[in-house]
């Protein structure tokens, strides 16, 4: 089965989490007057310097209640109920007007002077208040003069720390609680590498249990025939041990133009479910209902999630893209809420992109999920390749309990051997995502 890739005609019902500008406890109808106080309870500058109410005129159908197409109120932040809503116009189209409160600014050329200052005025009260999120604010007044700065770029590094949560008990291990495993992407790009690959494969690391691959197995903007990804699962099938596969921008979105949809279609012949093409193993690996290339286990106490989100070029256009990050982090967001603790003290997320303005619905989201309603709790790792240099980021946009590791990826570098055991390490992430690039 090959995944459309096109936003389906009908949206789905989404929880009042998924918009990375809202609170976990969702605060109701979003509207003018209330709009500043639920996007500081509920988020940061990183998901709220953009979420910038787009009022439309009472008689448009398409934004202006409760029960529009998306059927959650989340999806239309003005109402005809709202008393301080301007009323001005949108060069939009209505097929992606939900998407204009998760990723877009006012129009200049609306017909309210003072929406953009609203909007630039209260994500600066909204910088000023970050050490604070999560405790509501002493007024809905929205701000009506423009501030003398404009708002700073906010990145995962400056966002101010969560406190370390309060220890808890967690159900009994009851067997092993350490998972190693390896880890390759943004390989192979030139037949040396293929042939130093080849020989990686050989001499996997004898803990290693799994190996992950990142994405990206060829160059960009190369033609993206059958005969590459054939040539590549070649190379990969002679493990001796199950390999995963999360795809990366190169064999798909970043194809030469013309044989993008033949990237996903060879990209899913060869590499969805590529553990259970070539192995037989004891992971119970399940996929995402209306995205199979996204999957997850569950091993020694760890939540394994592997996800399609790459970089390069947004494609095929910004609703489709946006439609799919928000539909992978509403189902994050509910694979933790299922499996932890009941199943497993941590998680590790797998997929290859770096961290981009293009990534914000789904990396605001998690984030926020993270902060509010797990409250720090449970170890996270992102792990991803894509920036070819070796990254590990401890307080993760701000959150303890959040690392991100980039890998090297190539084979200048040792494959690298990942040791994981959050059940053990519940208070020190770090702790939690051990590591060793084998260069001894």
């Amino acid at each position: 089965k090959i995944v459309n890739l096109s936003r389906p005609s009908t949206r789905p019902t989404v929880d009042a989490g998924l918009l990375p500008w809202t609170p976990i406890a969702f605060c109701g109808t979003v509207n003018r007057a209330n709009y500043r106080d639920c996007c500081t309870r509920g988020s940061a500058v990183l998901d709220c310097k953009r979420a910038v109410l787009d009022c439309k005129n009472p008689d448009n159908s398409t934004h202006t209640s409760a029960t529009d197409a998306t059927s959650h109120p989340a999806f239309s932040p003005c109402t005809d109920s709202a008393p301080d809503a301007p009323h001005h116009s949108s060069s939009h189209s209505g097929t992606d007007t939900w998407l204009r409160s998760v990723g877009t600014s006012i129009n200049p050329d609306d017909e309210d002077p003072n929406a953009g200052s609203h909007a630039v005025a209260v994500a600066n009260s909204i910088t000023n208040s970050i050490t604070n999120a999560g405790t509501d604010t002493s007024s809905n007044t929205v701000p009506t003069a423009r501030p003398p700065a404009p708002m700073p770029v906010v990145s995962a590094q400056t966002l101010a720390p969560t406190p370390v949560p309060t220890s808890f008990q967690l159900p009994p291990a009851n067997g092993p609680t350490l998972t190693e495993f390896c880890v390759i992407a943004d390989v192979p790009y030139t037949p040396e590498e293929a042939a130093e690959l080849r020989t990686q494969i050989a001499t996997i690391p004898s803990e290693c249990e799994f190996i992950i691959h990142l994405g990206d197995i060829q160059k960009s903007d190369v033609s993206c025939q059958e005969d590459r990804f054939a040539a590549v699962d070649d190379i990969l099938n002679k493990s001796a041990i199950p390999m995963f596969m999360v795809i990366g921008d190169n064999e798909w979105n970043d194809c030469v133009m013309g044989e993008k949809e033949m990237g996903w279609t060879n990209w899913n012949k060869y590499f969805l479910r590529y553990d259970n093409k070539h192995w037989n193993h004891n992971f119970a690996v399940s996929q995402m209902e209306e995205r199979e290339e996204n999957f997850y286990f569950v091993h020694h106490r760890t939540l394994f999630i592997g996800l399609n989100l790459v970089g390069g070029a947004i494609y095929p256009d910004h609703t489709a893209w946006d439609y799919r990050l928000a539909i992978t982090a509403n189902w994050v967001k509910d694979l933790m809420r299922e499996k932890l603790p009941s199943e497993a003290s941590g998680v590790v997320i797998m997929a290859h992109c770096q961290i981009q303005d293009s990534q914000n619905t789904f990396f605001g989201t998690v984030r926020s999920f993270i902060q509010f309603e797990m409250k720090n709790k449970y170890p996270v790792l992102y792990l991803h390749g894509d920036g070819h240099a070796w990254v590990h980021t401890t307080n993760f946009f701000g959150q303890p309990s959040y690392v991100r590791i980039q890998t090297t990826g190539g084979t200048k570098d040792p494959v690298l051997l990942m040791r994981v055991d959050p059940h053990n390490n519940l208070d020190d992430a770090n702790a939690a995502f051990g590591y060793d690039r084998r260069f001894n």
